[in-house]
């Protein structure tokens, strides 16, 4: 069941709304079956300021980070983005030749999606075509929203493929595959939000500094499987919690704090490896080490005890302070109980 508009807004308190990105969007793959960040997602809530009320702001990138990225920005899109034709050509085979520059006109999400539509029906076949301030309609959780990034770029014409320049290097033809699989999350996100109004190709290219300098590169990109996981997570998307959770208060008011964690705390939340990336990371941690939880321990361990959600529970099972329940908690038992033989023999050993 999906919370209605006023639902949401009621339990949006007063937060305002934030625009979403595609980083922000991609993050729901690191944390899938989390009903507390489907909440937040859905109802548009401003994470950073929610996570520095609950006492985990979000860190800072370093300054000189800030400075490469907007060295490289500079780099690629400089001189009608020339920098990005060869690229391009190389890595997709477009026969681009030339590039374009389009301002989306500030104003209501819904006007500056249509301004965004219209520049990309309009957008030459031979051109690498740059979108400042788009806006894309997006379905998620089965209300329709808008996709909000800070820029766009696309090359060719039916379809169109997706240019997205990062700032990390590729030395010697090899980039950091954490950053990569980041960056193809994020690639899918704005693929799966394109193909709702342009036939939009999954393959897509990465622009990255070549070796330690600022020349760009391209590396192709193929970002299917993670296309065909959103497009079947987002319309799952209930936030059904919110109905039930209390209402959130003024970002401003003296207790919000306390509020704004007894309003999140009320949203269940699964708890795993992927949480690292996500602005709740440390609010969450620090219920599962007043809890006690298996699932502190990483995803594999959580997995491996099922139901028992406590080390104690976990423990207990393992010396025969608890009778198992079930098939599952037996087998459980059981190889608990031998990996507590086995260190018993190397600790005597």
């Amino acid at each position: 069941m999906y919370p209605t508009s006023d639902e949401l807004t009621r339990w949006r308190g007063g937060f305002p709304r934030a625009a979403l990105t595609p980083r922000r969007v991609a993050g729901l793959l690191e944390v899938p079956g989390c009903a507390r960040r489907e909440a937040l997602d859905v109802a548009e809530l401003p994470l950073a300021t929610v996570a520095g009320l609950l006492g985990s702001p979000p860190g800072h990138r370093s300054p000189y980070a800030h400075a490469r990225r907007r060295q490289f920005e500079t780099a690629c899109t400089a001189d009608g983005l020339a920098a990005l034709l060869d690229p391009v050509r190389d890595t997709l085979g477009v026969p681009v030749v030339r590039g374009r520059v389009r301002e989306i006109p500030a104003g209501p999400d819904e006007a500056r999606a249509e301004a965004t539509i219209a520049a990309l029906a309009d957008a030459p076949a031979d051109a690498v075509t740059l979108l400042r301030g788009p806006v894309l309609p997006l379905r998620l959780g089965g209300r329709e929203t808008y996709l909000s990034p800070d820029s766009l770029i696309v090359a060719g014409a039916g379809p169109l493929h997706v240019v997205e320049p990062r700032p990390f290097p590729c030395v010697d033809g090899v980039a950091d595959p954490a950053q990569v699989a980041a960056a193809a999350r994020q690639v899918a996100v704005t693929v799966l939000a394109l193909r709702g109004f342009a036939d939009t190709a999954t393959r897509a290219v990465l622009v990255l500094p070549e070796n330690f300098s600022l020349r760009p590169t391209g590396a192709a990109l193929d970002v299917a499987p993670q296309v065909r996981r959103l497009a079947a997570l987002l319309p799952t998307l209930s936030a059904a919690g919110v109905a039930d959770a209390p209402a959130l208060p003024d970002p401003d008011a003296e207790d919000a704090a306390a509020r704004v964690a007894e309003s999140v705390a009320a949203l269940g939340h699964r708890f795993g490896d992927g949480c690292l990336g996500c602005d709740l990371f440390g609010f969450c941690r620090s219920e599962q080490d007043e809890r006690g939880t298996v699932s502190r321990l990483g995803t594999a361990a959580a997995n491996a005890c099922g139901t028992v959600d406590t080390v104690a529970d976990a423990l207990a099972l393992a010396d025969g302070a608890r009778a198992p329940v079930g098939p599952a908690e037996t087998a459980l038992a059981e190889g608990l109980s031998r990996a507590a033989r086995a260190l018993d023999l190397v600790g005597t050993a």
